[in-house]
């Protein structure tokens, strides 16, 4: 949570109790809106999201793949997205260097991506 602030923390997260005690967690009424899915990413087939997504957080995981499962999994986050939609990656990781190049993907943080056309 560093860098947020209180105000949005306040409004959006909750402090977790029991095992989840120390983390935040998203409040009820935001996650009513949020559709948490696990996929197979390098599946070959479209993903299942029956609309198109405002952010993705996918963070830790390009660093498996090879360059070629990494296009395929871009090109599938591209579809998923809204025009002006957000991929979120790892510290770790980078996308392709000339990924903004095709016009495509706005680089706008060094883990935070737009999607632009």
């Amino acid at each position: 949570a560093e860098g947020i602030p209180y105000a949005l923390l306040k409004e959006y997260l909750k402090l977790g109790t029991g095992p989840q005690r120390g983390l935040l967690q998203v409040k009820d009424f935001l996650r009513a809106m949020i559709d948490f899915q696990q996929i197979n990413l390098a599946a070959q087939q479209d993903y299942p999201f029956s609309e198109p997504l405002d952010l993705i957080f996918c963070r830790n995981v390009f660093i498996y793949f090879d360059k070629e499962t990494r296009g395929r999994v871009l090109q599938h986050f591209h579809r998923c997205l809204v025009p002006g939609g957000l991929l979120c990656i790892g510290h770790s990781e980078s996308l392709n260097p000339t990924c903004g190049q095709d016009g495509r993907w706005r680089l706008l943080r060094h883990t935070i991506y737009e999607r632009l056309i």
